[in-house]
């Protein structure tokens, strides 16, 4: 149970403290039912879709997208990739080389 609250602790701090950025987190109402498999209060798990999920009991549960989604960059120049096999996220120009992001801590 510990561990569960250190990593909650952890992954809302980094939501936190990482600026520039895009979250995209939904919140679902109901039992913590996810792909047929029930889960029980304070449980998190990833999906197939690159969405860490976390149950907050019979309230709901909440996914929020594992991918880092730059907000500062040239959006001329470059394109977002998203690589669902590694749930990663390159920030590519039209050559493919790697692009520019501001990303600051406050």
């Amino acid at each position: 149970m510990v561990s569960h609250l250190v990593a909650l602790f952890t992954c809302l701090s980094l939501v936190v403290l990482v600026s520039d950025t895009d979250a995209q987190c939904y919140y679902y109402d109901g039992p913590c039912v996810y792909d047929k498999h029930h889960y029980g209060m304070w449980e998190m798990w990833d999906t197939d879709d690159c969405e860490m999920c976390f149950c907050d009991g019979d309230f709901g549960y909440e996914c929020c997208s594992k991918f880092y989604v730059p907000t500062v960059y040239d959006h001329e120049k470059c394109t977002v990739i998203k690589d669902k096999n590694t749930c990663q996220t390159r920030l590519l120009d039209k050559e493919g080389n790697e692009c520019e992001s501001l990303v600051g801590i406050l």
